[in-house]
């Protein structure tokens, strides 16, 4: 598979401190490539390196281009790019929030064309927030603007999604629905970057696993073999059950060590 988004020897500083260090990560589309590691790992700052938001050492490319060289508009359009914490600082209603998602296109809030509308019905339908389209955003719950907040990247239908921490807010029910969605995305042809934190759920959902650990990958593959007890105490520090149920990797955290 060739890589629409593609990380040689990458690194990072931050505040005269080196976050991250000579990483090199490839992403296919049809392909969710899950990240996990300890905190202060890097594992954001990949994700920020990756969608052009900071400079560091060595490259990111989008398809044959440095991704800072792409034109802004064209890169938006490209590269979806979900944060962590869902802070929204103007009391817009949930549709138009969603709608500025269609911006890269052309267009945006308050002067949607009929493509534009359907993408914007469809991501409020595919994130269960349809039915909040009239409600003012900053009055909604963390989980609620944790799903308008990934409608609005799935207005903008990226080929590749960025998603730092995407369901860290929600239910039990919403985390399935949303890594559910992600992962039909990247059937349906996109590539998916996702932070998560819980190891079952990466294991769950990521075609890869990526592990990080003080701004490098320890390990990579795939979630059977990433996610083995020597990686997650090397890495986490902790001791885990993993196990196969019903067909699915399952891991437990079970004490630190």
């Amino acid at each position: 598979m060739s890589a629409l988004l593609r990380a040689v020897n990458v690194g990072a500083t931050l505040g005269h401190r080196p976050i991250l260090g000579g990483v090199d990560l490839s992403v296919a589309a049809g392909e969710m490539v899950v990240v996990i590691g300890p905190n202060g790992a890097g594992k954001t700052t990949l994700v920020r390196r990756l969608a052009g938001l900071l400079d560091g050492d060595g490259a990111v490319y989008l398809g044959d281009q440095k991704v800072e060289a792409v034109a802004p508009r064209l890169r938006a359009r490209k590269i979806g790019y979900l944060p962590q914490g869902h802070v929204f600082h103007w009391p817009l209603s949930v549709a138009d929030v969603v709608a500025l998602g269609r911006i890269p296109h052309g267009t945006g809030a308050g002067e949607l064309g009929g493509v534009d509308r359907v993408a914007v019905l469809a991501a409020l339908e595919a994130t269960g927030t349809l039915d909040l389209a009239d409600r003012t955003v900053t009055t909604l719950s963390g989980g609620e603007r944790a799903r308008v907040a990934l409608a609005r990247v799935l207005a903008g239908e990226p080929q590749i999604i960025l998603a730092d921490e995407p369901v860290a807010a929600l239910d039990a029910r919403y985390q399935f629905l949303v890594l559910d969605l992600l992962r039909a995305r990247a059937k349906a042809g996109a590539a998916i970057v996702a932070v998560l934190h819980d190891l079952s759920l990466a294991a769950r959902y990521g075609d890869r696993i990526v592990l990080m650990k003080d701004g490098r990958i320890a390990a990579e593959g795939a979630p059977a073999a990433v996610l083995t007890h020597e990686n997650l105490a090397a890495t986490f520090g902790i001791r885990a059950a993993i196990e196969t149920l019903e067909g699915r990797l399952v891991v437990t955290p079970q004490a630190a060590l």
